[in-house]
């Protein structure tokens, strides 16, 4: 009856902890960066525009640890901890190994390369012998439910450059504004579509080098 007890107050002050959003200041970015010279492979995205913002963050592969569980998944960094978007990226056991109640938030320790799930006493820390780990110092987070613009590259044919244009909101692509379109280069070397405008330094058919010049037109939503 004791075990019980204990093992539910353990998941109601977990369940309390569970989530939390990440509070960010977002703005309105562009990758990769402007006037700068950038290649793509083919089905590669030429440009990328949404809300969001640059921030740390750590990326993990799956591990089923004694006292905890992790599913994978990129964790976010809010200014203390790293945050998964997804609320149940990590499970805490019981002492009979069921997962009882979920979490979002870890620790990273860059020194030993080490993740950490929260609260840490109620999990050790796993390295990169027991876990995928991989940590990026400047990654992009999009804001939840953001639009976000997108230019795929898709090749060359003779002197035919081939894109596809499409837009998502909530990082689910919207399939009515999804939009196939093509470039003469005997035209010009330089291109523009929806506001975007691109300096064409080479395309083959499984390559671009460009640069681009300016970001699409539309900011879309912050949230």
């Amino acid at each position: 009856m004791k075990k019980n007890i204990f093992t539910t107050i353990v998941a109601m002050t977990l369940a309390g902890c569970a989530s939390t959003s990440v509070p960010v200041k977002n703005t309105l970015i562009t990758l990769p960066s402007l006037n700068e010279t950038h290649e793509a492979y083919l089905g590669d995205a030429i440009i990328t525009q949404a809300w969001g913002s640059h921030t740390k963050s750590v990326t993990v592969g799956t591990a089923d640890g004694v006292s905890t569980a992790i599913y994978g998944g990129t964790f976010y960094f809010n200014g203390k901890n790293f945050v998964s978007n997804d609320p149940k990226a990590i499970g805490t056991k019981n002492g009979f190994g069921s997962v009882i109640a979920y979490s979002n938030i870890a620790d990273y320790n860059s020194k030993d390369n080490e993740f950490c799930p929260t609260p840490s006493n109620w999990s050790p820390c796993y390295n990169s012998n027991e876990l995928n780990i991989v940590y990026n110092p400047d990654d992009f987070r999009l804001a939840p439910a953001s639009f976000k613009q997108e230019i795929e590259y898709n090749g060359k044919q003779l002197n035919i450059l081939n894109f596809t244009y499409r837009e998502f909101s909530d990082n689910s692509a919207r399939s009515a504004y999804t939009t196939d379109f093509k470039i003469d280069l005997d035209e010009s070397d330089t291109f523009g579509y929806k506001g975007a405008q691109f300096k064409v330094i080479k395309g083959t058919n499984n390559k671009f080098t460009y640069q681009i010049i300016k970001g699409f037109r539309s900011s879309g939503n912050k949230f």
